[in-house]
């Protein structure tokens, strides 16, 4: 393994340790690429927040079906938990349906700047 590192002399010494490899591609990505690619995990949170309130409702609408309140409030406390989170969540389902990012596609843009090397065994 080669060693090299800039002079002693520099503010900003930094140590680079080589080792052998058959090749590097570098591949440069556009500004507009890498907010695609930070967006994607952000709009997983819908997604996310959407399951959520999916088992929310579903569990309201289960204790709806299956017990007896004793108050007509709780009950109602329980059906407004179910229809908010039905709502909520067929929003944030559509919402993350239409902005999801085609990730694959943008890093597929990225890939095909660099043409394959066809003498490489």
């Amino acid at each position: 393994m080669r060693e090299q590192a800039s002079s002693p002399n520099d503010e900003r010494t930094v140590r680079v340790n080589l080792g052998k490899v058959e090749s590097v591609d570098l591949y440069e990505i556009k500004d507009s690429e890498l907010e695609l690619l930070e967006k994607g995990s952000l709009v997983s949170l819908d997604f996310t927040f959407a399951i959520f309130l999916f088992s929310t409702a579903f569990t309201s609408i289960v204790a709806l079906a299956t017990s007896d309140f004793k108050t007509q409030t709780l009950a109602s406390i329980f059906l407004f938990v179910s229809i908010i989170g039905t709502i909520g969540g067929v929003y944030l389902i559509i919402r993350w349906w239409l902005s999801r990012t085609p990730l694959r596609e943008v890093v597929l843009t990225i890939r095909n700047r660099i043409k394959p090397d066809r003498s490489a065994p």
